[in-house]
């Protein structure tokens, strides 16, 4: 299986490494076969799942392929589970260069299916001084958080300082999965809840 991408020059880019190193904005991406089909223990696991989070990680290469494959996208809007999209940090160069936090939503839904997210988490805390100014030398900046434009999509906003210290501008993980086990407590007492109700 590989993965193909169309840029917005009309050109097309085939394989993981060339789609992250074009510097053409990406429209879509697809999976060469078309139909692949996935693993039963995968559908399983959407079933059972309390919470699922798609991201932190690159766009178009490493979040919208999973929801490629045939069934994937169903499974996630039958599933009992809320979903949550974790944005990146940075434009990345090739992939999302100027994009906002909604063109990122609007990339999963257009790859999958419209009101796939349920929850977006961003990050509230600034990228400023030298680590700002070594990206923004490779004309590389943070992602906007529109969240008025995320709250008209209809999307529930949960922003948090999710950045990591470091020399590299990169998630903190114990942030993201505090924002994770919160979130899935969540959805698991609701769950509890519509049982004892459906029972009675």
């Amino acid at each position: 299986m590989s993965l193909e991408a169309w840029l917005e020059d009309g050109t097309g880019v085939a394989g993981e490494t060339k789609i992250s190193r074009s510097r053409v904005r990406i429209q879509r991406v697809a999976l060469k076969p078309r139909r692949v089909k996935p693993l039963e223990e995968t559908l399983e696991a959407i079933r059972r799942a309390d919470l699922i989070c798609l991201g932190p990680g690159s766009l178009y290469t490493s979040v919208i392929p999973n929801l490629l494959v045939q069934g994937i996208p169903e499974a996630l809007v039958e599933a009992k589970a809320p979903i949550v999209y974790f944005v990146n940090l940075m434009w990345q160069p090739g992939e999302t260069m100027n994009y906002k936090a909604s063109d990122h939503v609007r990339a999963i839904e257009r790859h999958a299916r419209k009101g796939l997210v349920n929850f977006v988490g961003v990050n509230t805390r600034p990228i400023t001084g030298a680590m700002r100014r070594r990206y923004a030398a490779e004309r590389v900046f943070p992602v906007e958080n529109d969240t008025p434009m995320l709250r008209e999509m209809g999307v529930k906003v949960i922003g948090r300082n999710l950045l990591d210290v470091g020399e590299k501008v990169r998630h903190n993980s114990a942030a993201i999965a505090e924002v994770a086990v919160h979130l899935a407590a969540q959805a698991r007492r609701q769950a509890r809840q519509r049982a004892r109700v459906a029972g009675q």
